[in-house]
Protein backbone atom coordinates (compact mmCIF):
# COMPACT_ATOMS: atom_id res chain seq x y z
CA UNK A 1 0.00 0.00 0.00
CA UNK A 2 3.14 2.52 -0.71
CA UNK A 3 3.13 2.59 -4.37
CA UNK A 4 2.73 6.08 -6.13
CA UNK A 5 -1.69 6.47 -6.37
CA UNK A 6 -2.10 5.69 -2.62
CA UNK A 7 0.43 8.31 -1.31
CA UNK A 8 -1.80 10.49 -4.10
CA UNK A 9 -5.09 9.74 -2.85
CA UNK A 10 -3.88 10.17 0.79
CA UNK A 11 -2.98 13.36 0.13
CA UNK A 12 -5.85 14.23 -2.27
CA UNK A 13 -8.04 13.41 0.54
CA UNK A 14 -6.71 15.70 3.03
CA UNK A 15 -6.84 18.11 0.82
CA UNK A 16 -10.69 17.18 -0.25
CA UNK A 17 -11.21 17.22 3.88
CA UNK A 18 -10.10 20.48 4.93
CA UNK A 19 -12.60 23.44 4.43
CA UNK A 20 -9.33 25.79 4.37
CA UNK A 21 -8.01 24.31 1.26
CA UNK A 22 -9.47 25.37 -1.91
CA UNK A 23 -9.49 21.64 -3.04
CA UNK A 24 -12.03 21.58 -0.26
CA UNK A 25 -14.92 18.86 -1.79
CA UNK A 26 -17.86 20.63 -0.79
CA UNK A 27 -16.77 23.90 -2.10
CA UNK A 28 -16.09 21.90 -5.26
CA UNK A 29 -19.22 20.63 -5.73
CA UNK A 30 -21.12 23.19 -4.86
CA UNK A 31 -19.39 25.64 -7.46
CA UNK A 32 -20.39 22.59 -10.24
CA UNK A 33 -22.24 23.99 -13.33
CA UNK A 34 -25.43 22.61 -14.83
CA UNK A 35 -24.51 20.69 -18.11
CA UNK A 36 -27.84 22.53 -19.40
CA UNK A 37 -26.42 26.35 -18.43
CA UNK A 38 -28.93 26.65 -16.11
CA UNK A 39 -27.02 27.66 -12.90
CA UNK A 40 -24.88 25.41 -10.29
CA UNK A 41 -25.96 21.75 -10.84
CA UNK A 42 -26.68 21.38 -6.87
CA UNK A 43 -29.16 21.05 -5.44
CA UNK A 44 -30.40 18.30 -7.76
CA UNK A 45 -33.81 18.89 -9.26
CA UNK A 46 -36.04 16.32 -10.35
CA UNK A 47 -39.21 15.38 -12.08
CA UNK A 48 -42.03 12.55 -12.38
CA UNK A 49 -40.69 9.80 -9.85
CA UNK A 50 -43.01 6.84 -9.30
CA UNK A 51 -43.09 4.92 -6.51
CA UNK A 52 -45.51 1.76 -5.23
CA UNK A 53 -45.94 1.68 -1.28
CA UNK A 54 -46.06 -1.69 -0.44
CA UNK A 55 -45.27 -3.71 2.61
CA UNK A 56 -47.28 -3.36 6.31
CA UNK A 57 -47.07 0.16 6.36
CA UNK A 58 -48.26 0.54 2.52
CA UNK A 59 -51.34 -2.17 2.98
CA UNK A 60 -52.24 -0.33 6.37
CA UNK A 61 -52.62 3.42 4.31
CA UNK A 62 -54.45 1.36 1.79
CA UNK A 63 -57.03 -0.51 4.24
CA UNK A 64 -57.38 3.31 5.41
CA UNK A 65 -58.48 4.63 2.55
CA UNK A 66 -60.54 1.45 1.04
CA UNK A 67 -62.57 2.04 4.39
CA UNK A 68 -62.82 6.06 4.23
CA UNK A 69 -64.08 5.74 0.56
CA UNK A 70 -66.84 3.17 1.43
CA UNK A 71 -67.87 4.93 4.70
CA UNK A 72 -67.65 8.69 3.51
CA UNK A 73 -68.15 8.59 -0.23
CA UNK A 74 -69.94 5.42 -1.16
CA UNK A 75 -72.27 4.71 2.01
CA UNK A 76 -73.89 8.72 1.81
CA UNK A 77 -74.03 8.46 -1.92
CA UNK A 78 -76.50 5.41 -1.54
CA UNK A 79 -77.90 5.71 1.92
CA UNK A 80 -81.41 4.22 2.06
CA UNK A 81 -80.38 1.96 -1.00
CA UNK A 82 -81.22 -1.69 0.33
CA UNK A 83 -78.51 -2.81 -1.48
CA UNK A 84 -75.05 -1.80 0.41
CA UNK A 85 -75.11 -4.36 2.82
CA UNK A 86 -75.03 -6.87 -0.33
CA UNK A 87 -71.36 -5.15 -1.07
CA UNK A 88 -67.91 -4.19 0.19
CA UNK A 89 -65.06 -2.34 -0.75
CA UNK A 90 -61.58 -3.54 -2.16
CA UNK A 91 -58.35 -2.17 -3.75
CA UNK A 92 -58.78 -2.60 -7.40
CA UNK A 93 -57.10 -6.04 -8.22
CA UNK A 94 -55.01 -4.99 -10.69
CA UNK A 95 -53.20 -1.99 -9.01
CA UNK A 96 -53.68 -2.91 -4.95
CA UNK A 97 -51.03 -0.86 -3.98
CA UNK A 98 -50.80 3.17 -3.44
CA UNK A 99 -49.22 4.87 -5.99
CA UNK A 100 -46.83 7.63 -5.30
CA UNK A 101 -46.00 10.16 -7.81
CA UNK A 102 -43.27 13.05 -7.43
CA UNK A 103 -43.63 15.21 -10.03
CA UNK A 104 -40.91 17.79 -8.22
CA UNK A 105 -37.83 17.06 -6.57
CA UNK A 106 -35.10 18.34 -5.14
CA UNK A 107 -32.34 17.10 -3.44
CA UNK A 108 -30.38 19.55 -1.16
CA UNK A 109 -27.24 18.36 1.01
CA UNK A 110 -24.82 16.55 -1.47
CA UNK A 111 -22.25 18.98 -1.36
CA UNK A 112 -22.05 18.06 2.32
CA UNK A 113 -19.67 15.29 1.93
CA UNK A 114 -16.41 13.96 3.63
CA UNK A 115 -14.13 11.23 2.21
CA UNK A 116 -13.43 8.34 4.66
CA UNK A 117 -9.80 6.59 5.57
CA UNK A 118 -10.71 3.97 3.83
CA UNK A 119 -9.59 2.03 -0.01
CA UNK A 120 -9.94 -0.82 -1.77
CA UNK A 121 -8.23 -1.68 -4.67
CA UNK A 122 -8.16 -4.10 -7.03
CA UNK A 123 -6.21 -4.97 -10.18
CA UNK A 124 -8.97 -5.50 -13.30
CA UNK A 125 -5.96 -5.74 -15.83
CA UNK A 126 -2.61 -4.75 -16.39
CA UNK A 127 -3.17 -0.97 -16.74
CA UNK A 128 -6.58 -0.68 -15.10
CA UNK A 129 -7.73 -0.67 -11.13
CA UNK A 130 -11.02 -0.07 -9.73
CA UNK A 131 -11.01 1.53 -6.60
CA UNK A 132 -13.43 2.04 -4.04
CA UNK A 133 -14.28 4.78 -1.78
CA UNK A 134 -16.68 5.81 1.02
CA UNK A 135 -18.25 8.80 0.98
CA UNK A 136 -20.29 10.17 4.57
CA UNK A 137 -22.79 12.75 4.06
CA UNK A 138 -23.56 15.44 6.64
CA UNK A 139 -20.49 15.20 7.84
CA UNK A 140 -19.59 18.83 8.30
CA UNK A 141 -21.72 20.66 11.26
CA UNK A 142 -22.29 24.58 11.05
CA UNK A 143 -19.75 24.56 7.69
CA UNK A 144 -20.58 27.79 5.37
CA UNK A 145 -20.22 27.37 1.77
CA UNK A 146 -20.77 30.42 -0.48
CA UNK A 147 -22.77 32.52 2.28
CA UNK A 148 -24.74 29.33 2.74
CA UNK A 149 -24.91 26.76 5.65
CA UNK A 150 -24.61 23.32 4.69
CA UNK A 151 -27.59 21.47 5.81
CA UNK A 152 -26.63 18.48 7.94
CA UNK A 153 -28.90 15.60 6.29
CA UNK A 154 -29.67 15.24 2.45
CA UNK A 155 -33.04 16.73 2.00
CA UNK A 156 -35.42 15.56 -0.26
CA UNK A 157 -38.61 18.37 -0.62
CA UNK A 158 -40.78 18.62 -3.09
CA UNK A 159 -44.84 17.60 -4.27
CA UNK A 160 -46.43 14.72 -4.26
CA UNK A 161 -49.55 12.55 -5.20
CA UNK A 162 -50.73 9.22 -3.87
CA UNK A 163 -53.24 7.61 -5.53
CA UNK A 164 -55.66 3.91 -4.55
CA UNK A 165 -57.69 2.52 -7.19
CA UNK A 166 -60.63 0.64 -5.26
CA UNK A 167 -63.68 -0.76 -6.74
CA UNK A 168 -66.93 -2.59 -4.80
CA UNK A 169 -67.55 -6.11 -4.27
CA UNK A 170 -69.62 -8.71 -3.14
CA UNK A 171 -70.10 -8.87 0.65
CA UNK A 172 -68.57 -11.75 2.30
CA UNK A 173 -65.42 -12.77 4.27
CA UNK A 174 -62.74 -12.93 3.05
CA UNK A 175 -62.99 -10.50 0.45
CA UNK A 176 -63.62 -11.64 -2.96
CA UNK A 177 -60.41 -10.88 -5.26
CA UNK A 178 -62.67 -8.50 -7.74
CA UNK A 179 -64.54 -6.24 -8.32
CA UNK A 180 -69.03 -6.42 -8.56
CA UNK A 181 -69.46 -3.65 -10.98
CA UNK A 182 -71.70 -2.03 -8.52
CA UNK A 183 -69.73 1.41 -7.83
CA UNK A 184 -68.30 2.16 -9.88
CA UNK A 185 -70.16 0.31 -12.89
CA UNK A 186 -66.76 0.77 -14.57
CA UNK A 187 -64.25 0.15 -12.22
CA UNK A 188 -61.89 1.38 -10.84
CA UNK A 189 -62.89 4.18 -8.41
CA UNK A 190 -59.90 6.50 -7.54
CA UNK A 191 -58.94 8.88 -4.82
CA UNK A 192 -56.19 11.06 -4.70
CA UNK A 193 -54.11 13.41 -2.42
CA UNK A 194 -51.85 15.95 -3.59
CA UNK A 195 -49.52 18.20 -1.15
CA UNK A 196 -45.92 19.14 -0.28
CA UNK A 197 -43.69 17.23 1.55
CA UNK A 198 -40.17 17.43 3.30
CA UNK A 199 -38.39 14.16 4.12
CA UNK A 200 -34.42 13.83 5.58
CA UNK A 201 -32.21 10.85 5.23
CA UNK A 202 -29.71 10.95 8.10
CA UNK A 203 -26.29 8.67 8.45
CA UNK A 204 -26.13 8.59 4.74
CA UNK A 205 -23.18 6.93 3.09
CA UNK A 206 -22.08 6.37 -0.27
CA UNK A 207 -19.83 3.51 -1.27
CA UNK A 208 -18.38 5.09 -5.21
CA UNK A 209 -16.76 2.49 -7.31
CA UNK A 210 -13.66 3.85 -9.19
CA UNK A 211 -12.18 3.00 -12.32
CA UNK A 212 -8.45 4.11 -12.75
CA UNK A 213 -6.87 3.04 -16.38
CA UNK A 214 -3.38 4.04 -17.01
CA UNK A 215 -2.94 2.68 -20.38
CA UNK A 216 0.10 4.29 -21.38
CA UNK A 217 2.98 6.71 -19.54
CA UNK A 218 1.38 9.04 -19.91
CA UNK A 219 -1.90 8.79 -19.97
CA UNK A 220 -4.35 8.81 -17.16
CA UNK A 221 -8.28 8.51 -17.09
CA UNK A 222 -10.14 8.48 -13.68
CA UNK A 223 -14.15 7.44 -14.10
CA UNK A 224 -16.87 7.19 -11.32
CA UNK A 225 -18.59 3.98 -12.11
CA UNK A 226 -21.30 3.57 -9.38
CA UNK A 227 -22.94 5.36 -6.20
CA UNK A 228 -24.35 3.01 -4.14
CA UNK A 229 -26.83 4.18 -1.17
CA UNK A 230 -25.95 3.09 2.36
CA UNK A 231 -26.39 3.32 6.24
CA UNK A 232 -23.63 3.91 8.91
CA UNK A 233 -20.63 1.72 8.12
CA UNK A 234 -22.20 0.56 4.90
CA UNK A 235 -24.92 -1.30 6.88
CA UNK A 236 -28.56 -1.54 5.10
CA UNK A 237 -30.24 1.69 3.74
CA UNK A 238 -29.86 5.54 5.45
CA UNK A 239 -32.78 6.42 8.04
CA UNK A 240 -35.75 8.55 6.41
CA UNK A 241 -37.59 11.04 8.47
CA UNK A 242 -40.91 12.79 6.69
CA UNK A 243 -40.38 16.31 8.71
CA UNK A 244 -43.65 17.87 6.61
CA UNK A 245 -46.62 16.66 4.86
CA UNK A 246 -49.46 18.37 3.26
CA UNK A 247 -52.71 16.82 1.45
CA UNK A 248 -55.62 18.32 -0.26
CA UNK A 249 -57.80 15.03 -1.40
CA UNK A 250 -61.71 15.04 -2.34
CA UNK A 251 -61.97 12.66 0.70
CA UNK A 252 -61.79 15.62 3.50
CA UNK A 253 -62.86 13.24 5.85
CA UNK A 254 -60.00 11.16 6.29
CA UNK A 255 -57.70 13.79 5.38
CA UNK A 256 -56.14 14.74 8.79
CA UNK A 257 -56.78 12.12 10.55
CA UNK A 258 -56.18 8.97 8.20
CA UNK A 259 -54.52 10.45 5.41
CA UNK A 260 -51.21 12.15 6.80
CA UNK A 261 -50.52 9.84 9.69
CA UNK A 262 -50.56 6.77 7.60
CA UNK A 263 -48.75 8.23 4.49
CA UNK A 264 -45.74 9.25 6.90
CA UNK A 265 -45.86 5.57 8.27
CA UNK A 266 -46.38 4.38 4.87
CA UNK A 267 -43.24 7.11 3.24
CA UNK A 268 -40.46 6.30 6.09
CA UNK A 269 -41.22 2.47 6.43
CA UNK A 270 -38.30 0.25 5.42
CA UNK A 271 -40.51 -0.60 1.71
CA UNK A 272 -41.25 3.09 1.52
CA UNK A 273 -37.40 4.45 2.14
CA UNK A 274 -36.04 1.58 -0.10
CA UNK A 275 -38.17 2.99 -2.74
CA UNK A 276 -37.17 6.35 -2.04
CA UNK A 277 -33.67 5.24 -2.22
CA UNK A 278 -33.89 3.10 -5.17
CA UNK A 279 -34.96 5.95 -6.97
CA UNK A 280 -32.57 8.33 -5.52
CA UNK A 281 -29.54 6.23 -6.02
CA UNK A 282 -31.27 5.33 -9.75
CA UNK A 283 -30.95 9.01 -10.22
CA UNK A 284 -27.21 9.72 -9.33
CA UNK A 285 -26.01 6.62 -11.55
CA UNK A 286 -27.32 8.84 -14.36
CA UNK A 287 -26.24 12.29 -13.56
CA UNK A 288 -24.36 14.14 -15.21
CA UNK A 289 -22.58 15.01 -11.59
CA UNK A 290 -20.79 11.67 -11.66
CA UNK A 291 -19.09 13.04 -14.78
CA UNK A 292 -18.32 16.03 -13.29
CA UNK A 293 -16.58 14.84 -10.25
CA UNK A 294 -14.55 12.50 -12.35
CA UNK A 295 -13.24 15.29 -13.79
CA UNK A 296 -12.27 17.05 -10.84
CA UNK A 297 -10.76 13.68 -9.37
CA UNK A 298 -8.63 12.85 -12.54
CA UNK A 299 -7.17 16.41 -12.52
CA UNK A 300 -6.23 16.78 -9.24
CA UNK A 301 -4.73 13.84 -9.44
CA UNK A 302 -2.82 14.46 -12.58
CA UNK A 303 -2.27 17.84 -11.30
CA UNK A 304 -0.36 16.47 -7.96
CA UNK A 305 1.51 13.58 -9.49
CA UNK A 306 2.74 16.48 -12.06
CA UNK A 307 4.10 18.71 -9.45
CA UNK A 308 6.30 15.95 -7.77
CA UNK A 309 7.35 15.02 -10.97
CA UNK A 310 5.55 11.39 -11.21
CA UNK A 311 3.93 11.94 -13.96
CA UNK A 312 4.12 11.07 -16.71
CA UNK A 313 4.67 7.65 -15.31
CA UNK A 314 8.29 6.76 -15.35
CA UNK A 315 8.10 3.12 -13.13
CA UNK A 316 6.24 -0.12 -14.02
CA UNK A 317 2.60 -0.16 -13.31
CA UNK A 318 2.97 -2.94 -10.58
CA UNK A 319 3.98 -0.25 -8.24
CA UNK A 320 1.87 2.19 -9.13
CA UNK A 321 -0.37 1.23 -6.00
Amino acid sequence: MNGIFNKAFEKLRQAFNDPKSSDWLPLQLTEMQNPDGQGKLLPLRESDWTLQLEGSAGKTFRESIVDGWWQNEVGPNHKGDPNLKNHQSIAFPARPWPQLMLPKLTIDGLANVWIADHLETIQTSPTSFDLQLVLQFGFYRGQQVEGHTLPNAVLLTGTYTISQELCSAAAGTPPPAQCDGWDPQNPPARVVGDGEFAMEAQQMTVRAKVTLDVPARNELTVQIRQLSLTGPEGQGRPTLGVTRLTVDTDLHAVSELVWIPQAKKALSSPQGAEAIFSNMERTLNQHDALEQVSRILEQRMVAYLEAHHLYPFNSAFEVLF
